[in-house]
């Protein structure tokens, strides 16, 4: 190895394979295993996709169940995918000073936790250092990653924490309510942006509000919001609505060549689905060829509970609504619905509207956090009150008839503004600013 490579740890859920077709069988058996695609995994997936050949990244991936033992994908021999032995942590193991913050017990939601930390330190890691003549950095991205960083800075790899989370930080001086999932998942984020050399934040929005629950020094902070690959999310060619529209064949989806309406992400109550599913029971009189599909990934009694509220639709469009509760090709998707909506309570970047927008969709989507700058207000979609089932079915109205203009307005702004090429620029200079930093700490 060269001894200008440089190594990235690079941690999070997983390394997905968003918008294939093409896939093997036993990447298809992967991607049917893969819990859920969000911001972070496609920063491990772009990172690995557009930087420079000389870094070498592996990708620590939390469940032994998504990938054989090392997965290296194709076309990129200089990435590694690793799978770890998961175990369920519990209070007294070897690494349980790392998750009782400030002297917290370790309560239920994270005993509950598959926890691959201490097989990662004590073996994969070390084996990474071992065989890395360059420089090596961590690079973590998920807040239940953060108590990894002091073991890593004792074994000489600086740190790098990127916040994705999104979350109700306001009060956070304040003594948490015990046994509170936010409580406990911001305790972690916390520490790990204390100890970290740079802390990434996906939109000014989440950096302004790390700076204030967090009281972190302004300098420590940077923004570097999220990418889409603009050659992969794009309009549809004449191919691609013939392949979208055997796929979605396969899965049962009706009418596939008329207009729909399209929502997606976690079956969370932060992401409004429900008034999704409300506001098109407002929208759908006036426009009797159009569906809606919501395509979401959560635990089974939350997709019962939204399964709840589709039932509780007159008939008549009750069977104009599909919810699917699996992973499924998201490019397919946004290429061939009319109108995307993602009406979140809070939103930390709003990737998913890039990503429709990409495709020429416009958007409609909760006046929070990281969508008040991703999403350009009548230009490329709305705003709308997350909580008025009125405002979101007037959004979607607003959307769909000016679906076109403004389709093409979000491809041009997510080029001009969000692609990956430029984004990887971004990290270029992070990663060779950190390890300036690191040597300034060392001497």
């Amino acid at each position: 190895m060269a001894s200008d490579d440089i190594t990235i740890l690079m941690g999070g859920h997983g390394y997905p394979f968003t918008g294939y077709y093409d896939l093997t069988d036993a990447e298809e058996e992967i991607l049917k295993k893969v819990p859920f695609h969000g911001g972070l995994d496609g920063v491990s997936e772009a990172t690995c996709e557009y930087l420079p050949k000389n870094f070498k990244v592996h990708v620590l991936v939390d469940s032994n169940e998504l990938y054989p033992e090392v997965y290296q994908p194709k076309d990129h021999g200089n990435v590694w995918v690793h799978s770890l032995p998961s175990i369920s942590f519990a209070s007294g193991s070897e690494l349980g000073y790392l998750y009782t913050p400030q002297g917290m017990p370790v309560g239920k939601f994270i005993e509950g936790h598959f926890d691959s930390r201490l097989p990662t330190l004590k073996e994969i890691i070390p084996k990474i250092l071992s065989e890395s003549d360059g420089p090596v950095i961590a690079h973590m991205q998920d807040y239940f990653c953060g108590p990894m960083g002091e073991e890593l800075m004792k074994m000489g790899v600086p740190l790098i924490f990127q916040a994705h989370l999104s979350a109700y930080r306001p009060q956070y001086s304040e003594t948490f309510v015990k046994g509170r999932l936010d409580d406990v998942r911001l305790v972690f984020e916390r520490e790990a942006c204390e100890r970290a050399y740079v802390v990434v934040a996906v939109s000014n929005a989440l950096r302004n509000e790390l700076l204030q629950a967090y009281k972190l020094a302004p300098e420590k902070v940077q923004v570097i919001p999220n990418g889409v690959d603009t050659k992969r999310f794009r309009p549809p060619t004449d191919e691609d609505i013939e392949r979208n529209k055997a796929y979605f064949a396969r899965l049962n989806i009706r009418e596939p060549d008329k207009d729909f309406i399209h929502s997606r992400g976690r079956l969370d109550e932060a992401k409004g689905l429900d008034n999704v599913v409300m506001a098109f029971k407002k929208f759908s009189p006036n426009h009797p060829g159009c569906n809606l599909v919501i395509t979401a990934l959560g635990h089974p009694d939350s997709y019962k509970q939204l399964l709840n509220v589709r039932d509780s639709l007159p008939g008549d469009i009750r069977s104009r609504v599909t919810i699917l509760n699996q992973r499924v090709n998201v490019v397919a998707f946004d290429q061939n619905c009319a109108v995307a909506v993602y009406p979140s309570i809070r939103e930390a970047c709003g990737l998913v509207a890039l990503e429709s927008g990409a495709c020429e969709r416009p958007v409609v989507v909760g006046d929070v956090g990281g969508f008040r700058e991703t999403v350009i207000e009548e230009y490329t979609g709305t705003h709308v009150n997350p909580y008025s089932i009125d405002d979101i079915a007037e959004g979607i109205e607003r959307a769909y008839q000016n679906r076109e203009p403004w389709g093409k307005n979000a491809r041009n702004h997510v080029r001009s503004k969000y692609q990956w090429e430029d984004r990887i620029r971004d990290y270029d200079k992070l990663y060779h600013k950190v390890l300036r930093l690191n040597e300034i700490y060392r001497e």
